[in-house]
């Protein structure tokens, strides 16, 4: 199984963690090595690797559930983090909107997915999260 979605029951708390010198060196060179063998007439961007990584700490609704921590790998909170990384409250508004996704406004559910070389580690891909309706009775 590589995807799954789950609803968390309880949002415990999301957070930032700075990624090690060596990681951020690994990720250099393994984005280097894939913007190399690109073909030698298309254009080559080049892509900034997050000295970051953002954290959810959530409850499902398995009875036996103590916690989970999944690393976000969303693209919209890179592109958050990029547009706000100079700004000296960027965290607090990180944190900001994973909250308000996480909102009892919202029915929220994460979207999951794992890599084959990691098959028992799940990251969370994505979020699904639509504004609750409430159903009206029918009579």
């Amino acid at each position: 199984m590589s995807l799954g979605l789950v609803k968390p029951k309880k949002v415990i708390r999301f957070f930032v963690e700075k990624k090690s010198k060596q990681e951020i060196k690994e990720a250099e060179a393994k984005k280097d090595s894939i913007i190399n063998q690109l073909h030698m007439f298309e254009k080559k961007k080049d892509l900034e690797v997050l000295p970051v990584r953002f954290i959810l700490e959530f409850m499902c609704d398995d009875t036996d559930c103590s916690t989970h921590k999944l690393s976000i790998l969303d693209w919209e909170f890179g592109q958050l983090y990029r547009r706000i990384k100079n700004t000296p409250d960027w965290e607090e508004k990180m944190h900001n909107k994973v909250m308000e996704i996480c909102s009892d406004k919202r029915d929220t559910y994460l979207i999951l997915g794992n890599m084959a070389r990691w098959q028992h580690v799940f990251c969370i891909l994505g979020f699904f999260y639509p504004p609750k309706v409430r159903q009206f009775s029918l009579f």
